[in-house]
């Protein structure tokens, strides 16, 4: 089973009237964001992004900013 049929299985379990969140988190430069932007793109999803060096203005270097789409 993959990630993709991991998440759709669980969304078929959530109430219609309720809001799933989906929290991925792992180290540096585990895939985090990419996958992040095929599962919002594959549910009609959001992402909101919580690193903590993002709040940095100009700090652009380590800190692996989404590009917009």
């Amino acid at each position: 089973m993959d990630i993709f049929e991991l998440v759709s299985n669980f969304l078929k379990n959530i109430p219609k009237d309720k809001i799933p969140l989906i929290i991925l988190l792992g180290p540096t430069a585990s895939g985090k964001t990419g996958l992040s932007v095929e599962l919002a793109k594959k549910f009609n999803g959001e992402i909101i992004s919580a690193d903590s060096r993002q709040i940095y203005k100009e700090m652009d270097i380590g800190t692996a900013k989404i590009k917009r789409l």
